[in-house]
């Protein structure tokens, strides 16, 4: 579990799957929606939070020129186009730490994966 001051705990983040919850925590803040989709391209991983519904905004991550994954947010109602502002805007300011993790995570071994989840658990108190 991450805190609520999401802009300091995505500093600190490295594994994927905690900076996937951060970015979703970010944009909830921002609009409302039913469901969170993130397909990771790099290891058919799927994080999912809610329960997707008929109306989408779909949007590629790409990294460094290649797909690095898929992130799609669902409601019953469709978005407004200052709603796909807002999302547009976090996603693309959020790109870079997702980078980074991904540039990192490629250098370690799952062992070292672990210990970060662990450190990270214990600086945040979760």
């Amino acid at each position: 579990m991450v805190t609520r001051d999401h802009s300091a705990a995505i500093h600190i983040t490295l594994p994927i799957e905690d900076l996937i919850e951060i970015v979703e925590l970010e944009i909830r803040d921002l609009v409302q929606y039913d469901c969170f989709e993130f397909t990771s391209e790099q290891n058919n991983n799927q994080i999912i939070y809610g329960t997707p519904q008929q109306h989408k905004c779909k949007y590629r991550i790409n990294i460094g020129g290649k797909l690095f994954g898929r992130v799609a947010l669902s409601r019953k109602t469709p978005f407004a186009e200052p709603e796909v502002n807002l999302i547009e805007s976090a996603l693309g300011a959020l790109i870079i730490h997702l980078n980074n993790a991904a540039e990192y995570q490629a250098s370690l071994g799952e062992t070292e994966i672990s210990q970060l989840r662990v450190d990270n658990a214990l600086l945040t108190g979760s």
